[in-house]
């Protein structure tokens, strides 16, 4: 609103455009009275800051289960089939308990009949899978299986919609690793049964997981316990007690410290939000 006139002027217009008796550097009361502070910033919840940051930790448990699992069958010679069975029983499960919340039978029977489609297509393509690094130095496979599960972990670490393109890529590069590390195993069967334990690790649990965020706060939190004692024997399985320690230690200081810290730099905000108008410049051919 222009301001009142007090001394015999014209009153201040907020208009840049308009000559105004009033120095360039003049700021009106009636201007400075709208200025907003903090108008836009919201308000945020520690359990809520806690249950984001499940996101990121439950992915990198994920990443370290799976690379246990790895070192478990292919340094001490664990059968893969019986990591694809428990694998699959977990599956099961979980897909029941998808199917009786749902109630829609459709759905179910969909994704049951994609799950024996891509346990074909693994099957044909085992003899691929095994032959496809064989003449690669295994420091290389180490190597290039990193940085993939490095990069699956930075894109897949924060909550996603299941279209997202960004997820998808995710699950590709996770998939690529698996492959890559499948195919230094030794047996045509062990490939196979890596390649589904592989599959439902990567693909079918993080999905119920979103799933699960989304529509049962005590069952995602539930498998998102099983999958931290998972990942704290996959950290014995590689490096010992000391990696469980320090395992343990990280995951608190990702659950707790990061929310704590981030709640007490929200007091630092300092967004101001003023009265002026955007411009906008009429284009005129």
């Amino acid at each position: 609103m222009p301001a009142k006139n007090t001394k015999g002027k014209p009153a201040w217009k907020k208009l840049l455009w308009v000559k105004q008796p009033y120095p360039d550097n003049y700021v009106d009361k009636s201007f400075l009275s709208q200025l907003q502070r903090n108008s836009n910033v919201g308000t945020y919840n520690f359990w809520t800051v806690v249950s984001d940051t499940t996101v990121l930790l439950g992915n990198a448990a994920l990443t370290l289960f799976f690379c246990g699992s790895f070192v478990a069958i292919y340094e001490l010679k664990w059968d893969p089939k019986y990591f694809a069975l428990g694998s699959s029983l977990l599956s099961f499960g979980l897909a029941m308990l998808y199917g009786y919340h749902i109630q829609d039978t459709t759905v179910f029977f969909t994704s049951v009949k994609s799950a024996i489609l891509i346990l074909f297509a693994v099957l044909s393509l085992t003899p691929i899978f095994t032959s496809l690094t064989r003449s690669t130095s295994s420091d290389s496979i180490w190597s290039i299986s990193a940085w993939l599960c490095a990069v699956n972990l930075a894109f897949s670490s924060r909550p996603l919609p299941e279209s997202s393109s960004v997820l998808i890529l995710s699950i590709n590069i996770a998939l690529c690793a698996a492959i890559v590390l499948a195919s230094r195993l030794h047996t045509p069967e062990a490939v196979f049964w890596f390649m589904v334990f592989s599959i439902q690790v990567y693909v079918l649990l993080p999905t119920v997981a979103r799933w699960l965020r989304r529509n049962s706060s005590r069952a995602y939190w539930a498998l998102f316990s099983g999958l931290m004692v998972a990942s704290s024997g996959a950290s014995y399985v590689l490096m010992g007690w000391p990696a469980v320690f320090l395992w343990w230690f990280t995951a608190l200081a990702i659950v707790i410290g990061v929310p704590g810290l981030f709640l007490a730099l929200q007091k630092y905000k300092d967004q101001i939000k003023g009265p002026w108008d955007p411009a906008r410049p009429i284009m005129t051919s």
